[in-house]
């Protein structure tokens, strides 16, 4: 069983739709991943050996784009706009 600290994320995004005529609309929307920031930490599966150099530390997420990375590589805050025009 692998045992480690929680991770808490937060997703969110915010839509503004504009209607121009009846034919005719502007949407802006922003997509924020990782609202909090939070970091990710690597379950402590090597270190359990108390002789090791690393017995007990955390070591961030791994950089690689593991299955435990699939929503951001870095673990850090992303911010997406996008605007659109319909008509």
């Amino acid at each position: 069983m692998d045992r480690g600290p929680s991770r808490i994320g937060l997703d969110v995004n915010l839509v503004k739709r504009l209607r121009i005529d009846e034919t005719k609309s502007f949407e802006i929307r922003v997509d924020v991943i990782n609202l909090l920031n939070t970091p990710r930490w690597n379950f402590v599966t090597g270190a359990t050996d108390i002789n090791n150099l690393n017995f007990g530390r955390l070591s961030a997420a791994d950089p690689t784009g593991s299955f435990a990375q699939a929503d951001t590589v870095t673990a850090a805050r992303r911010f997406t706009l996008n605007a659109r025009f319909s008509f």
